[in-house]
């Protein structure tokens, strides 16, 4: 017996059940940080099923008067925001779901680049200075685990791309500027 839901008389329990599954598997957190360099609010929302690592962000940029500017699609994370680049910077970890790759967006949502993941994702970030983001993937070369770290600028270009397999402190040059990496000691994947 099920009548309509605009009548409210009288709801399926079965429809009833599938609501409260729904609402009590998932995992919702909610949180909000303002970037004053760039005069906007970062809304990112945590979903997915509870005791799972299959988590997504819903993320949404405000400006100051919390008028909405840009709405991106479903993401993994973890995320920079680059005052400097004006860009955001979504890592797309592939420890759980299997990512394919990096993504690079303009404030306003626009997909600027990509870049396809090299091996598993350690660690991820920017440069001090916020011009430049890295990526530190662990892999198996020679059967020993192995470090390689890809520097990108904020078109895209690879500026450095570098693979050891011990602790380094990665020292380069890129636009008359100077930086310093410090990359752990490689792991084996996952």
């Amino acid at each position: 017996m099920f009548y309509a839901i605009r009548n409210m008389k009288k709801i399926s329990p079965f429809i009833l059940f599938i609501s409260f599954l729904t609402i009590s598997l998932s995992t919702v957190f909610a949180e909000e940080k303002y970037i004053p360099d760039l005069k906007i609010w970062i809304i990112t929302k945590t979903e997915g099923p509870n005791n799972s690592d299959y988590l997504f962000l819903n993320v949404k940029l405000y400006d100051e008067r919390r008028k909405l500017i840009s709405e991106f699609p479903k993401l993994v994370g973890p995320l920079e925001i680059s005052s400097a680049n004006r860009q955001l910077f979504s890592c797309e970890s592939n420890s759980a779901i299997g990512t394919e790759k990096a993504l690079v967006f303009d404030l306003k949502g626009k997909l600027i680049f990509s870049f396809e993941h090299l091996g598993f994702l350690r660690n991820s970030g920017m440069t001090k200075d916020q011009k430049l983001y890295w990526l530190h993937y662990n892999i198996v070369a020679e059967n020993a685990p192995t470090n390689i770290l890809v520097v990108l600028d904020s078109e895209g270009k690879v500026v450095l791309h570098n693979q050891f397999k011990g602790s380094r402190i990665i020292q380069f040059k890129y636009n008359e500027h100077r930086y310093n990496l410090d990359i752990p000691k490689a792991e084996l994947p996952g």
